[in-house]
């Protein structure tokens, strides 16, 4: 499939990557921060960090996400399309020094994706994942390669990282600059447009 074609398939399969959409997304139901910089989240399966940040993804058998440094004046927690956790670094107003840290435990996780910079790290000691998505527009990092995989797409738009892990199958498409790297045993469907790399984690 030509490049183009197949980085526009991920995006629509995944409604995880922004590219298509950062200029007109659902905003969704805000979610409020308790003392102790608990969110108070209804159930979710994927996460979307814009604007910066670092992201943690730990396993656990009860979900939980946690402000561990920032401000909830700053940044707004949201669920969108039912079951993706948005963090919006900085709305309004942003310190020139805000630095934002946030701890999610969750005992899944499909998706994870990263638009206008800041950093997702999944963590060791999840169980086997069927499958996971990872997105990146406009820069960023999102590194799963600690979670197994069977199946994973990927996709990187105006630059950024992605590390995956995945046993079986790996879809993966950079367009307009930007790096994929994986690890694992799966067979590669890859597409580049406008610059960029796909390649096997250990390759260098």
């Amino acid at each position: 499939m030509p490049a183009p074609r197949l980085f526009a398939a991920l995006i629509l399969a995944t409604g995880l990557a922004t590219a298509c959409c950062s200029e007109h997304h659902d905003h969704g139901t805000a979610v409020p921060v308790a003392e102790g910089g608990v969110v108070s989240v209804p159930p979710f399966d994927s996460v979307e960090l814009r604007g910066g940040g670092h992201v943690t993804l730990r396993y656990g058998d009860t979900q939980r996400v946690t402000l561990v440094r920032g401000s909830a004046q700053v940044t707004r927690f949201a669920i969108e399309d039912g079951r993706k956790l948005s963090i919006d670094a900085c709305e309004d107003n942003c310190p020139s020094d805000y630095d934002l840290e946030v701890e999610i435990v969750t005992p899944r996780i499909t998706g994870a994706a990263v638009t206008g910079g800041g950093k997702i790290v999944g963590e060791s000691g999840f169980p086997a994942q069927g499958q996971i998505v990872a997105a990146v527009d406009g820069g960023g990092n999102v590194d799963l390669h600690a979670i197994d995989t069977e199946t994973a797409q990927a996709a990187v738009s105006g630059g950024g990282h992605i590390l995956v892990h995945a046993d079986r199958e790996l879809t993966a498409a950079v367009n307009g600059g930007g790096s994929i790297r994986y690890t694992g045993k799966a067979a590669v469907t890859s597409a580049i447009n406008g610059g960029g790399s796909i390649e096997p984690e250990d390759s260098n």
